[in-house]
């Protein structure tokens, strides 16, 4: 098997397998046969499922003696199968090598030349997983009723709608229960849907905060789909280290940032507009024609929640002092009850989504999310994924030459995007990375010169 790059012997990753299986054929055929000019993988928390794309200058030839879309009749949903190694090695542990490596498996979306003339076709492939393209087929819709708790019914749409595999460690355990109808509705979108109502005590307090993500990534062993609450992914150790300075020097196993992107997503006006910091619910309850209204307070509930830093950001109580959006909601009261007739009955007045728990702790932890963003870039380390938390550390502006950090910026981050990129005479790693609060203790001997 040929080098991805055989231009020079700083590439550090390899693709060591890279097949595609035409849709009219039983054998696989060598996609490094198209002489591929770049290759990107990426993952989003927010994103449905992982996506890669292969960019080639096909010269022809190759494939049945003509180009690869011709020769293979490539029309898209064709299987494709590539597995990468990041080839840096470090010492092994417990006489096992800690090189890593992705196993994916995709299939064709989209095909689409770039540049053709009578000598070469510039082309790029996008792939997507089995699930996202099963997630527009009739029998994939979820139609059936559901009782019970969230995290059952997303590992169950997982595996009966979407043909995938499941993990029970990566599905966290919900606190609450709800019963629904799918109405046809397509799996993904359920699957995003359900995450929003979703709520766990393991790392926050019911009342307090609320909102899960639905994403997917991929290790050596193939693709995966997570679901976890967001106080639990704040609440992960940092996977890695960062430091971004001047110089080549780095200290305490911290890893050298080569490209650092910082950015401030709190926008106040908009912030406010989608209620980050202080919301109103206004509930009605049909049953008894009850009316409430509940207002909140981000801080009144930040004891309550997990976060990144040390606190919220604090505005000004001008702003904030009046509610900044409000919700409507109309109670289920007696909706859907679980049991047989008798046990409906006795449920006929209990409610199967508590909204004045859920939907509005939701909406701010939804919005506090990204209060501070920035993008690094780095060498390439596939060890990372979307959902992990990492360190970052860069030097304070201060006027003291100590090499005190940024406490403003540096700290821990949640990776909320991530892409692999091989080009010729570059591999790389871009993160995107974001906090809900800010204020750190300095690291310890954290010096960054």
């Amino acid at each position: 098997m040929k080098r991805f790059n055989q231009e020079t012997e700083s590439v550090l990753v390899n693709i060591k397998k890279a097949e595609i299986t035409p849709n009219n054929e039983k054998k696989s055929k060598n996609l490094l046969d198209a002489n591929p000019t770049i290759f990107a993988y990426k993952e989003h928390l927010f994103r449905d499922t992982v996506e890669a794309t292969f960019t080639y200058k096909d010269t022809g030839g190759k494939f049945n003696g003509k180009s690869l879309i011709e020769g293979l009749n490539i029309v898209g949903t064709e299987d494709v199968e590539i597995v990468l190694e990041d080839l840096k090695k470090s010492k092994p542990e417990n006489g096992k090598d800690t090189g890593r490596s992705l196993k994916l498996n995709l299939n064709v979306n989209q095909v689409k030349p770039l540049i053709t003339n009578t000598r070469t076709q510039d082309a790029v492939l996008t792939l997507v997983p089995q699930e996202f393209i099963r997630n527009e087929l009739e029998s994939s819709l979820v139609k059936i009723r559901y009782d019970g708790r969230i995290d059952q019914h997303v590992k169950k749409i997982l595996k009966e709608n979407l043909k995938s595999s499941v993990k029970d460690e990566n599905i966290q355990e919900t606190s609450n229960n709800y019963n629904f109808i799918g109405n046809r509705q397509k799996p993904l979108y359920i699957l995003k849907w359900l995450a929003k109502k979703s709520f766990s005590n393991k790392d926050g307090k019911f009342g307090d905060t609320a909102g899960y993500v639905c994403y997917q990534t991929s290790d050596s062993k193939g693709l995966k789909f997570n679901f976890k609450s967001i106080d639990s992914l704040f609440s992960q150790d940092a996977k890695a280290k960062f430091i971004y300075n001047e110089t080549s020097e780095t200290q305490n196993n911290e890893k050298k940032i080569t490209k650092f992107f910082p950015n401030n997503d709190l926008t106040a006006n908009k912030k406010l507009r989608m209620g980050a910091y202080h919301t109103k619910l206004i509930v009605f309850d049909p049953f008894n024609c009850k009316f409430d209204e509940i207002i909140q307070k981000a801080d009144d509930t930040k004891k309550g929640i997990t976060l990144a830093a040390k606190n919220l950001p604090k505005l000004n109580e001008k702003f904030t002092e009046v509610p900044t959006r409000t919700t409507y909601v109309l109670k289920d009261t007696g909706t859907l009850p679980t049991g047989e007739v008798d046990e409906q009955l006795e449920l006929s007045d209990k409610e199967i989504f508590e909204s004045e728990k859920i939907l509005n702790q939701a909406i701010r932890r939804y919005n506090q999310f990204s209060f501070l963003s920035c993008e690094i870039e780095i060498g390439l380390d596939l060890s990372l994924h979307v959902g992990d938390t990492v360190e970052i550390d860069s030097k304070s502006l201060n006027q003291l030459s100590d090499g005190t950090p940024d406490k403003m910026t540096g700290g821990k981050y949640l990776i909320v995007s991530l892409t692999h990129t091989f080009v010729s005479k570059n591999v790389v790693t871009r993160l995107g990375l974001v906090r809900d609060s800010s204020g750190r203790e300095p690291q310890k001997n954290g010096m960054v010169t």
